[in-house]
């Protein structure tokens, strides 16, 4: 079955079964390497299209080469076939097909992508992907693939790829390359030191970093958690994208004292006249409280350093409240320097701390957001995860990228980000033509951030809990359009 899309980009699903008792594994297989034909063909005839009108010369395909990924999340093996295609020097415009599927043997989620490097490189190749899972029935699910890729720049669309994701639920994801743009941030990656010691610890990733030949500057965050088995870790995110500044010269202090609220003000006074990298809590074995710097080498004009602190029996709790005692401080978007969040090592609190300068330049209003990650996975599988979040951002939106173990063997990481676009909207169709249906992203003034499929008068919110909404009072061609609803759970 086919349909059409009018829109920046026009859409196109079909729609294949077999059943696999009437046609044999044999038969599903042959029709499964077909559709990858048909795609990768498809795919190569529109590239050809826009190559004929830029009066540029095509190559013919030759040899098709193949990656293949997996992880235990979909999102995970996405993440892991893009690094990997990346790795095999793969450039934009010469991906032909990326398709999701499982193995049922060790549940596992994985990605497979073919490629040819006959086709005209047409510069880095820089995949990023909008992903749903969900509920819906196959057909309304090919209906929002469709009104997903009506979003991304037809040039820049790679495929479309759906599989299903557990009982009841289907998983679809959409891949693109993403426009460039000099000032973002690209090419994310990171490190990791594990030791019994934090300065062994600190040390390591130091010596990393200086060996993967990270320069002065291009440092994005540095953070200290421990792992399920008691390990001393600190990672480290960085771009080597990011302007070179010279020899990395990274160093390193460590303080401890009697009381946390000690401690921040120890840390507070060793950050003036330095050239701050990141700070982070790292408790002793003894539950002292403690706290590492990591700095530049050189002199910094940075003084009038202070902080403000929060507990909550929730993380969310204890970032909203930080982000709230900030704001009420006035402190303004570029003087934030750090947001680290631990655990506090005899009642278990999560304390969220915050340290900044009003000395700093003002970039404007404060309004910071974060993202969360919570679950068992490894840490280098949320390193991974953040540093996807992190590309594609600016420079000035990165505030602070911080991690914590958890009870029940789980973890925690945070990434704050500078909200540009808050009072704002931005859309592909003119106002008066915009629909409530569809997977909306709000954001609340305490900061969290939460997805809404809506769907008629019913909606899900974060893919979990549904209900419907009453009193709907919708005027789209207001500035800023307004929707205003009672939302009451349950179905």
């Amino acid at each position: 079955k086919g349909k059409g899309y009018k829109g920046l980009g026009a859409a196109m699903f079909c729609d294949v079964a077999a059943e696999v008792g009437e046609w044999g594994e044999e038969a599903v297989a042959e029709l499964q390497n077909q559709l990858h034909e048909f795609q990768g063909r498809l795919s190569y005839r529109q590239r050809r299209k826009h190559q004929r009108e830029a009066g540029r010369r095509t190559r013919r395909v030759r040899t098709v080469e193949f990656v293949q990924a997996k992880a235990k999340s979909w999102v995970g093996a996405a993440q892991a076939v893009i690094k990997k295609l990346s790795e095999a020097g793969v450039e934009h415009g010469q991906v032909l097909s990326i398709d999701a599927h499982s193995n049922g043997k060790d549940r596992m989620y994985m990605f497979a992508a073919w490629y040819s490097k006959d086709l005209p490189a047409e510069g880095k190749l820089q995949l990023r992907f909008e992903y749903l899972q969900d509920s819906l029935p196959w057909g309304q699910l090919y209906e929002r693939g469709a009104l997903m890729m009506n979003s991304v720049n037809p040039t820049r669309f790679v495929d479309l790829t759906y599989h299903t994701a557990g009982p009841g639920l289907s998983v679809m994801f959409v891949f693109y390359q993403a426009d460039y743009r000099p000032d973002e941030i690209e090419s994310v990656q990171f490190v990791q030191g594990k030791a019994l010691t934090w300065g062994d610890a600190a040390q390591q990733v130091v010596e990393q970093l200086t060996a993967s030949g990270v320069r002065r500057g291009q440092i994005l965050s540095i953070d200290s958690h421990r792992s399920g088995r008691g390990n001393l870790i600190i990672s480290a995110h960085y771009s080597p994208e990011l302007p070179d500044r010279g020899e990395l010269a990274l160093h390193f202090n460590i303080h401890t004292a009697a009381t946390w609220t000690a401690v921040y003000e120890l840390v507070a006074e060793d950050c003036n006249y330095k050239e701050v990298v990141d700070l982070s809590g790292c408790p002793g074995e003894d539950k002292k409280p403690g706290f590492i710097l990591f700095y530049y080498a050189g002199e910094s004009p940075l003084n009038a350093v202070e902080f403000v602190q929060s507990q909550a029996r929730t993380w969310v709790a204890a970032a909203q409240s930080c982000i709230r005692q900030l704001v009420d401080a006035g402190v303004q978007a570029g003087q934030v320097l750090s947001i680290d969040l631990h655990q506090h090592p005899e009642t278990k609190m999560a304390s969220c701390t915050s340290h900044f300068s009003r000395k700093l330049p003002a970039r404007g209003k404060l309004q910071l957001r974060f993202e969360t990650q919570a679950s068992n996975s490894s840490w280098k599988e949320f390193y991974q995860t953040a540093a996807n979040q992190i590309e594609g951002l600016k420079l000035e939106q990165f505030v602070s990228l911080t991690g914590s173990s958890t009870t029940g063997g789980k973890a925690i990481i945070f990434l704050f980000i500078q909200d540009r676009k808050a009072g704002g909207y931005a859309a592909d169709v003119p106002v008066d033509r915009w629909t409530l249906n569809g997977t909306w992203q709000t954001h609340f003034e305490d900061g969290t951030s939460l997805w809404v499929t809506v769907s008629g008068n019913r909606a899900v919110l974060s893919g979990k809990i549904e209900g419907h909404w009453e009193d709907v009072a919708v005027d789209l061609k207001a500035t800023p359009p307004v929707f205003r609803a009672k939302w009451v759970s349950g179905r």
